[in-house]
């Protein structure tokens, strides 16, 4: 029943057996409405047990405890979610009047889950179970999702980006555009429908700074003179006919010039220039459209950065960001955008700390995420953010996305950083996240009528990213058992003077190295 000293918005429950955490319950409010509640804590008390002070007095008062049913009291907190009657209608409403003090409680039916956690219409998708009532779909709302942005944040192994290939088949089956920025080539093998395809990233240097072309080419950012004389020769080489040829000219010309203090550097960029040709030839490609050509309508783009360094891929994502959005405003201007998918599209970042960080220092892409991020909804742009360590990210790209998947965040600095990033995560909600397991997620935002924990719909074919069985592996590998003396006379054969032994335990001699073969 309900205890005393209930609000609107939240109350505790006093019951006879313990609810877990994430359950759903129904009361009555002071009118008469029925309301439906998440128990976000339990506590389990013992008027006995309270007095001891001591492991011995505490191991007699935990008989008397468990030979007296009426010293447990069970009570659990309960946040109010909204009006049941509401949410069967597809709306969230809160109650204005608490539940009386003594009150029943019920927990919730397969009905009443079903019409808070289902969807209506086609722009809702399934991607789960309620945790604590299997039999319950969770649909979310991808219109939402994708109008106001989505991040999916949890530890390594938690399930991030198994709920970013559930997306990305959603939106294959819709026929929608999405690009998956893929850093370590997790997504190549995700089965679409026939809607997938796997892009190689190609960037025209003609249509890049001097520092987006030294990144690339990975020439150290303190390396003024160097990245001074491949500026020079960049400008001469844009208009050449072989930009590659025109660009190392130039280079050689500063190299064979008056001016000895950019000779040394010129013929280092000189050697930059060609190892990083033979590593990313097909990467720098002079002729490239641009990345709106890449990009299929309709599709789900993924571009495999995995052959890239950090730097590399930050130019890339950038120009693919930057070009997207301009794009778009061109297209909703009625301009007529030049690229290949003038509809809505979703831009997918994985390891997104590492492209939007917070603090100081130059990313291209943290940029381009933040203009995304405020402007990107009126254009069609959605921006999906995926991350294993929040405390890293740039705060106010964070604060800007408006539905969130968070899965087990056992760092402290990460939990307080979301909680303070985003109105939807509650301290309640902050302090369970250590304890999720893998694949289960909290899901809070505009996305869904009301926060939920979910298990989340496994995809079968996302083998890429998951921990590898190194002792399985190792099994299925190995070849018939066999002694070690017999491997050694095996593999060395017979040797004048006898057969050779090779003790079980090897000892190292004082220089640290193993004895030498008997002779």
């Amino acid at each position: 029943m309900v205890a005393s000293g209930a609000l609107p918005y939240e109350f505790s429950v006093i019951t006879g057996r313990p609810l877990p955490v994430g359950d759903y319950v129904v009361a009555p409010s002071a009118d008469g409405r029925d309301v439906l509640g998440m128990v976000d804590r339990t506590e389990i008390r013992s008027i006995i047990m309270e007095k001891s002070t001591n492991s011995v007095g505490a191991l007699a008062a935990g008989r008397l405890a468990s030979a007296n049913p009426r010293d447990k009291s069970y009570v659990s907190h309960v946040r109010v979610m909204g009006l049941l009657e509401e949410l069967r209608s597809n709306r969230v409403m809160m109650p204005s009047l608490p539940p009386m003090p003594g009150s029943p409680v019920r927990r919730a039916s397969e009905s009443d889950l079903s019409a808070a956690f289902g969807g209506p219409g086609e722009e809702w998708v399934p991607v789960g179970a309620l945790l604590r009532s299997p039999s319950v779909r969770v649909h979310v709302n991808l219109n939402r999702a994708a109008q106001r942005h989505l991040a999916i944040l949890a530890s390594t192994g938690a399930g991030k980006s198994n709920l970013l290939a559930l997306i990305a088949k959603h939106v294959a089956s819709m026929r929608g555009t999405m690009v998956i920025f893929d850093y370590h080539g997790e997504y190549l093998d995700l089965d679409l429908g026939g809607r997938g395809r796997a892009v190689r990233p190609r960037v025209n240097p003609r249509l890049l700074d001097p520092d987006e072309l030294a990144d690339l080419l990975e020439i150290r950012e303190a390396a003024d003179k160097q990245r001074h004389v491949l500026s020079e020769a960049l400008e001469r080489a844009k208009d050449s006919k072989d930009f590659w040829e025109g660009l190392r000219a130039g280079l050689r010309a500063i190299a064979e010039g008056d001016s000895r203090e950019y000779r040394e550097p010129a013929r280092r960029v000189l050697d930059i220039l060609a190892s990083a040709l033979r590593r990313l030839g097909p990467v720098l490609d002079p002729e490239s459209p641009g990345p709106l050509k890449l990009i299929a309508e309709g599709y789900v783009n993924v571009v495999n950065l995995s052959d890239l360094s950090p730097r590399q891929a930050d130019v890339v994502i950038s120009q693919f960001m930057d070009e997207v959005l301009i794009d778009r405003k061109r297209s909703r201007a009625g301009q007529g955008g030049g690229g290949a998918s003038p509809g809505p599209i979703v831009l997918a970042l994985e390891e997104a700390h590492a492209f939007i960080p917070g603090g100081d220092g130059d990313w291209r892409t943290r940029d381009s995420a933040a203009r995304i991020a405020r402007e990107g909804r009126k254009f069609g742009v959605s921006l999906v953010i995926v991350s294993q360590r929040p405390q890293r990210l740039d705060q106010d790209v964070l604060s800007q996305v408006g539905s969130l998947a968070i899965g087990r965040l056992l760092n402290q600095r990460d939990r307080s950083f979301v909680q303070e990033s985003s109105e939807f995560v509650t301290e309640e909600i902050s302090d369970y996240l250590p304890d999720l397991n893998p694949g289960e997620m909290v899901l809070v935002g505009q996305w869904v009528k009301l926060p939920a924990l979910v298990r989340v719909d496994r995809v079968p074919e996302k083998l890429s990213g998951r921990d590898v069985d190194f002792v399985r592996e190792w099994r299925s590998r190995a070849g018939p058992s066999e002694d070690t003396d017999e491997l050694i006379r095996r593999d060395r054969g017979p040797r004048s003077g006898g057969s050779v032994t090779l003790s079980r335990s090897v000892n190292l001699n004082s220089e640290g190295s193993p004895p030498p073969d008997p002779q």
